[in-house]
């Protein structure tokens, strides 16, 4: 019996097929961070700690709304939905590329640039200690962000007009309901 809900090999068809798809989010995405990077960079020339660490917010906050900002609707949903895959699957794709592969994205981004930065600003001492890999990479601040993208996912998926706001004021629904219980 062929398997209906979940095959790998399919999935990693549709898979690779949204990594295709969604270069030009990635590129978007890319282009941000370097705009949030020159922007901090050229901001303040002593490059304090605090900048470092006001950057690291701001590219959260990109990765973030990401899907809502790159409006990821169900695109071209004719073609979407006569790929020879599962609801699951295509699903699964959507959020592997939004909420694994693009944070990686960025957060890389981020480190090569901030290792890159005497060739943009001329000081090598931009944020190295705000964009060390160790920081970058922390399991509960990349979890974090994870749990936060995969929200906005979700809410850019199921609200067709206002999605940004409508999850945005959802969560605080949810945090306040959650402070007013415990």
């Amino acid at each position: 019996m062929k398997n209906s809900i979940f095959n790998i090999r399919r999935f990693g068809r549709v898979l690779l097929r949204d990594i295709i798809a969604f270069r030009g989010y990635y590129i978007g995405l890319i282009c941000g961070v370097f705009g949030l990077f020159l922007y901090f960079a050229i901001q303040d020339h002593s490059f304090s700690g605090r900048d470092g660490s006001v950057l690291l917010i701001a590219a959260s906050v990109l990765i973030i709304v990401s899907p809502i900002i790159m409006n990821i609707k169900r695109r071209d949903t004719a073609i979407n939905t006569l790929l020879p895959a599962s609801s699951f699957e295509k699903y699964l794709s959507l959020l592997i590329n939004n909420v694994i592969i693009a944070p990686f994205i960025v957060l890389i981004t981020l480190y090569i640039l901030s290792r890159c930065a005497y060739l943009l600003i001329g000081t090598s001492e931009v944020f190295k200690e705000d964009l060390s890999l160790t920081r970058l990479f922390n399991l509960g601040y990349y979890s974090m962000v994870m749990m936060f993208q995969s929200v906005f996912l979700l809410g850019s998926l199921f609200f067709k007009r206002y999605a940004g706001i409508k999850t945005f004021l959802i969560l605080i629904a949810a945090f306040l309901l959650y402070r007013g219980i415990v």
